[in-house]
């Protein structure tokens, strides 16, 4: 036979008056409040003036790395509508090309193309193999209903062996000296369960 049995603690007791919190006063406002406006007008300066030129410029660079193989390169001259130029580039296959042009109010932009070199192409590169064929599972055979002569027999296991028993009872815990506080067994309330209701 079992009893179930639980250890009342006592709740904190505060003992003696209650600190008060310390609150800072609030502090008054002197002076009126500041006030949020338009600021002043921003001042922007006049738009500068240009004078109205015809455009008038001369330009080139050019690169050459034999490292790299790089090769292009440009220049371009212009007296207000007349324009006249040319660049130039090291293409894959190893020629180059130099577009000359012109450009002018009258006849618009006209190109001259020219190539110089024998082009070079390297050898062409190897055909992929054909993918793999997809992989084709055979399904699993259905199985076969195998006839049984009557119930087959299992075989029956020994029974286990007994437990031995103590021949002497279990010793019982040795009581406590007097003067020895013993904690306060309290029987403890079954409370009733009530179902948790969802807000």
């Amino acid at each position: 036979m079992f009893a179930v049995f639980s250890v009342a603690l006592a709740a904190p007791q505060i003992v003696g008056p209650v600190p008060a919190l310390a609150v800072a006063a609030p502090v008054p406002i002197v002076g009126p409040a500041p006030g949020y406006g338009p600021g002043p007008a921003p001042a922007y300066a006049p738009a500068p003036v240009y004078a109205d030129v015809p455009p008038a410029y001369d330009y080139s660079y050019g690169v050459a790395d034999s490292l790299s193989g790089a090769n292009f390169g440009a220049s371009e001259s212009r007296n207000g509508y007349a324009t006249q130029g040319e660049y130039h580039v090291q293409l894959p296959d190893g020629r180059l090309q130099t577009v000359t042009y012109t450009a002018d109010e009258k006849t618009g932009y006209i190109a001259d193309v020219k190539y110089t070199g024998e082009p070079v192409y390297a050898a062409p590169a190897p055909a992929y193999a054909p993918a793999p064929a997809p992989l084709r599972v055979a399904p699993a055979p259905l199985p076969v209903p195998v006839a049984v002569a009557g119930p087959v027999p299992l075989p029956l296991a020994a029974a286990p062996a007994p437990l031995p028993l103590a021949a002497a009872p279990l010793p019982l815990p040795a009581p406590l000296p007097l003067g020895v506080a013993r904690p306060a067994l309290v029987r403890a309330p079954i409370a009733p369960l009530r179902p948790a209701i969802l807000a």
